[in-house]
């Protein structure tokens, strides 16, 4: 029997401390009430969990941004009201007793009065009403100019500057034929006269004091690369035109050059191709900037809400007058147009406000669902948990029962030493 080493008492010690970390583990998750209390407790489910809670931390302030957007929308409806009752109501009113013909041209005028401070009214409520310091109903639409192509463009160029009058694309087997750009230049006194220059796809630059054409008119270049025969006549005071005859594809440049121009000039380029031009003054009225509502926990999940400019000017009613008589039967129209504008505004708000509660509801629910995953996830089953710590006392409990027979054995050899 050897007693240097108890090799029962080391396998119940490598036992009892399992047990021992069982009970711990145990007891640490019932205490927290979370399952996953370290990484290594469980690596898969820690990632998935924490991505979990972004979302559910995400969507919880999603609610309260849609809330906020309900309440951004709630100001907005509250003045568009008081604007339609009893403002325009008031003024439609009035317009109505001036149209009456039993009225004198004086009566007419205290009714101008009323109208007038009713219609200051109006702009006061529309100018004053905000929500965290931002303008909700005195936004005008916003003026986008689009990039229209024409065979025409007008452009005007600074003394001293270059500027670019736009492009051309001449596309694939479009050259067996010419391409013609003519420029029409206004007058610019104590200078020299401004140049019109083209480039073209292959970087050739065409126009005065260019390597393809000399200082004077009437040119022809043969030697180019980007056409079989490019023409430039017209140089000084009188209007320039290019002529290129089966010109290569791509974008051919229009630049206007007023180097030497003592004030600015404007100019009309005109071609037998359609030109292109980022600024072409073509105008198109676009909503008012939006209030863009995050109504969700991830980029891109946003509601635009159009502010709206309700000011009188904007109605159409700034200048309302009741005197003369016909002048009060114009307004009644005007009125009409203003009430059905407001009336309008006021049910694209609406439509705002349930289209939000819409969304928190759908969020809310999305909320709730997710916590439930993460929960099943994360959080401790207590019962089971219990019953393992349960189980792990016990066995230690044996353990240490065994731990003491196992340390009574080596006592043996006492006896046989009688």
């Amino acid at each position: 029997m050897i007693i240097n080493r108890n090799m029962a008492g080391i396998n119940i010690l490598d036992k009892m401390n399992a047990h021992a970390k069982i009970s711990a583990k145990s007891m640490e998750k019932i205490s927290s009430g979370v399952r996953i209390n370290h990484a290594a407790d469980d690596a898969a489910g820690t990632a998935i969990s924490e991505k979990m809670r972004s979302q559910i931390r995400g969507l919880e302030q999603a609610q309260k941004n849609i809330q906020e957007g309900i309440n951004f929308i709630q100001t907005a409806e509250g003045s568009l009201a008081k604007i339609a009752d009893p403002n325009l109501q008031r003024l439609r009113e009035l317009a109505v007793q001036a149209a009456n013909g039993t009225l004198s041209s004086n009566d007419r005028m205290v009714i101008q009065h009323e109208v007038n401070q009713i219609i200051s009214d109006i702009d006061d409520v529309a100018n004053n009403t905000k929500y965290n310091g931002i303008d909700i109903l005195n936004v005008p639409k916003n003026e986008v100019i689009e990039n229209v192509p024409s065979n025409e463009q007008i452009i005007t160029v600074n003394p001293g500057e270059r500027a670019a009058a736009g492009y051309i694309e001449v596309p694939e087997g479009a050259n067996t034929g010419t391409l013609e750009v003519a420029a029409f230049f206004g007058t610019i006194s104590d200078g020299v006269w401004p140049d019109l220059n083209i480039e073209s796809p292959s970087g050739e630059w065409f126009g005065y004091g260019t390597a393809n054409m000399s200082s004077s008119s009437n040119q022809e270049s043969t030697s180019n690369n980007s056409s079989s025969k490019a023409t430039y006549s017209g140089w000084g005071s009188s209007d320039e035109k290019m002529v290129f005859e089966n010109p290569i594809s791509g974008k051919w440049i229009i630049e206007i050059r007023n180097d030497g121009g003592s004030k600015s000039s404007t100019f009309k380029v005109q071609s037998n191709y359609l030109i292109n031009q980022d600024n072409a003054p073509d105008v198109i009225e676009e909503p008012a900037a939006d209030i863009l509502i995050q109504y969700g926990a991830n980029s891109g999940e946003v509601f635009n809400i159009n502010r709206s400019d309700v000011r009188t000017a904007a109605l159409g009613i700034s200048d309302l007058k009741v005197d003369p008589w016909e002048e009060a039967a114009k307004s009644i129209l005007k009125l009409d147009e203003a009430i059905q504008k407001v009336s309008s505004e006021r049910g694209k708000f609406g439509a705002y406000q349930n289209a939000l509660e819409h969304i928190h509801n759908n969020v809310e629910v999305s909320g709730e669902n997710l916590t439930a995953a993460e929960s099943r996830i994360r959080d401790t089953d207590m019962a089971k948990e219990i019953m393992i710590l349960t189980k792990a006392n016990i066995l230690n409990q044996a353990s240490q029962a065994m731990m003491a027979q196992a340390n009574k054995q080596p006592q043996s050899i006492l006896e046989l030493l009688k």
